[in-house]
């Protein structure tokens, strides 16, 4: 279950990013005075600094957005991973698990039967649908 945390991590700062980025731009042109100025502003801390610029306008933007994010948790009340988490359970409802596809290739190269294997998953635990989904790549 690594993979699915990493994957939700990766969601997490990326929802952070996109959310942040647009408003550290807005701030930039508010400091500026208009958005092409805040444009060129960005570009040429990046392309004069060889892209070192980078370095501190990525973290900035993260941590921007990962505070806009945490704010409206507290003032909606809602969970702010949400978004995170759904996109995670629909990445995991269409690609099976690897060790659940290793177990049920290495019993069927063994003569299990589709039957066996999947009373055998299940009391293991695993859900039917991840049960089914790994059935459909084996077969």
């Amino acid at each position: 279950m690594t993979h699915s945390k990493a994957t939700h991590a990766s969601i997490r700062i990326s929802l952070a990013m996109f959310v942040g980025f647009p408003i550290v731009f807005l701030i930039l042109a508010a400091f500026v005075g208009s958005f092409s100025d805040a444009f060129a502003l960005a570009l040429m801390s990046i392309i004069c600094t060889a892209g070192i610029g980078l370095v501190v306008w990525i973290p900035v933007c993260w941590i921007v957005g990962w505070i806009v994010l945490k704010l409206g948790y507290l003032a909606f009340g809602s969970k702010t991973n949400d978004v995170a988490d759904a996109l995670t359970t629909e990445a995991q409802k269409t690609v099976p698990d690897p060790a659940l596809l290793r177990y049920m290739m290495a019993a069927r190269e063994h003569g299990m039967d589709s039957a066996a294997v999947a009373q055998n998953l299940t009391a293991a635990g695993w859900t039917a649908d991840s049960i089914e989904l790994a059935s459909r790549y084996v077969n």
